[in-house]
């Protein structure tokens, strides 16, 4: 858990194309059903060559980073749960050669650096234990004000346990 979060995961986007400036859109709880109408967020509007895959249960788009070899997936699934198995293949099944399109590739950003709050240091019950408490745990460091204006804490719960993550290592071997 502490490697994870000390580890800098900053991905640095690299793209040759044009780049609009950040524009705020609409945010859709899904797609066609506008969830309310002051829900927007932020995106770059894109036009450039990109490796993509459309198909009527899947979208994937690839990212590439100024660090060779790193690539950022976003991946859209209609099916009940994705799988790392579904991902990969999705993966696979992307062309090799890069189409040009117009994409909006949403902002995304962490506001402090992440810190675990100090009841999590003591040696009592509300110590460690607190770390993986569903409701209890915090990342005292990511937060946001509410409508009214009080504080809300990402929890450690909906940091890590919600997210999935999955790695693919590929080796590449020189003769």
């Amino acid at each position: 858990m502490v490697l994870v979060s000390a580890v800098d995961c900053t991905f640095y986007w690299r793209f040759e194309g044009q780049r609009g400036p950040l524009t705020k859109c609409p945010f859709y709880k899904s797609s066609g059903k506008e969830a309310d109408g002051t829900s927007t967020f932020y995106v770059w509007p894109c036009e450039g060559g990109f490796r993509y895959l459309n198909t009527p249960t899947e979208q994937l788009l690839e990212l590439e980073s100024h660090v060779e070899g790193f690539k950022l997936y976003l991946y859209k699934c209609n099916l009940e749960e994705i799988t790392a198995v579904a991902f990969f293949q999705a993966i696979d099944a992307l062309p090799t050669t890069k189409s040009n399109i117009k994409v909006c590739v949403p902002r995304v950003f962490v506001m402090c650096p992440l810190r675990l709050s100090e009841c999590t240091n003591t040696k009592h019950e509300y110590g460690l234990r607190r770390i993986f408490d569903r409701e209890k745990s915090d990342l005292s460091g990511i937060f946001y004000r509410s409508h009214s204006f009080y504080p809300y804490f990402v929890t450690l719960w909906e940091h890590y346990h919600k997210a999935k993550f999955a790695v693919k290592i590929r080796f590449s071997y020189c003769h």
